[in-house]
């Protein structure tokens, strides 16, 4: 809407370039009139804008936040809080974007919000869908909540941490190589012990695995660092302090990244 010294402004001009008029060239009167509208346009857009964006911001963004995750397919509730000042009978709607995959979740109904304070706004459900990339087993997602009235007046983009069940790391124990009963070995004789580990959609990272008895850990070996899928045989020498059944626990266990392993049992026959 126009001020009175807008009007008046406006009044002045048009008077002047009447004048003008009779004295000078009709182009003088054409430009006095362009730029005459040029300013109004000015006065009436850009700072409405600028008042309505400061008088409503985001102050809270609550949901599943890192380190938690939220599976492909899983619904998410958000919760986003503003702060408003001097609003007079404002028309309010949440809304979230996901500008990347071209998809948008909005609040049916509108809130009336007047005066200051603060507002939090009914949960919005948003959902990683199925049919989207998720290359890697942890996946980072960022939508954004805006706030919506006759245009957008508020953003805030916020951070999701998306598992991908199909991508998640394995390892575990495929087979054990020792001197299995009845065979024997003696007292003090040095024993190799061969573990052959399984892996996939491994990021990096070394793989450890260790023979246990009942004083501790008697042998253990570590492989380099290994990424994606495949196996891997780690090799041990144990010796036996003692006649009789020893038994033992073969464990394997990833050293960086998720913590990943399997252990299994095992008996070997000592003789004097």
């Amino acid at each position: 809407m126009r001020t009175e010294r807008e009007a008046n402004f406006s009044k002045d001009m048009w008077e002047m370039a009447k004048t003008m008029e009779t004295r000078r060239s009709p182009h003088i009167l054409t430009a006095l009139i362009l730029t005459q509208i040029l300013l109004i346009f000015v006065s009436i857009s850009n700072p409405v804008i600028a008042q309505s964006e400061e008088k409503v911001t985001i102050t809270r963004v609550d949901y599943a936040a890192p380190p938690d995750t939220i599976a492909i397919g899983e619904d998410m509730p958000v919760l986003v809080t503003i702060q408003y000042h001097d609003l007079e009978g404002a028309k309010l709607r949440l809304g979230i974007n996901d500008d990347f995959h071209n998809v948008h979740w909005n609040n049916d109904e509108a809130v009336t919000l007047s005066g200051s304070g603060s507002y939090t706004f009914a949960p919005l459900i948003i959902t990683p869908r199925h049919e989207w990339d998720w290359p890697l087993y942890i996946n980072q997602w960022r939508p954004y909540a805006r706030i919506l009235g006759n245009y957008q007046i508020a953003s805030e983009t916020f951070e999701v941490l998306v598992e991908n069940p199909e991508n998640a790391p394995h390892l575990n124990i495929k087979k054990i190589e020792y001197v299995r009963p009845p065979d024997t070995i003696a007292m003090g004789e040095a024993t190799l012990i061969k573990v052959v580990a399984g892996y996939s959609h491994l990021e990096g990272g070394k793989i450890e695995a260790t023979v246990r008895d009942a004083t501790g850990i008697v042998a253990s070996d570590c492989s380099p660092s290994i990424s994606g899928e495949g196996s891997y045989t780690l090799s041990m020498t144990a010796t036996p302090n003692r006649v009789g059944s020893w038994d033992l626990e073969v464990a394997i266990a990833n050293v960086a990244g998720p913590l990943l392993g399997d252990k299994r049992s095992i008996r070997i026959r000592v003789v004097q």
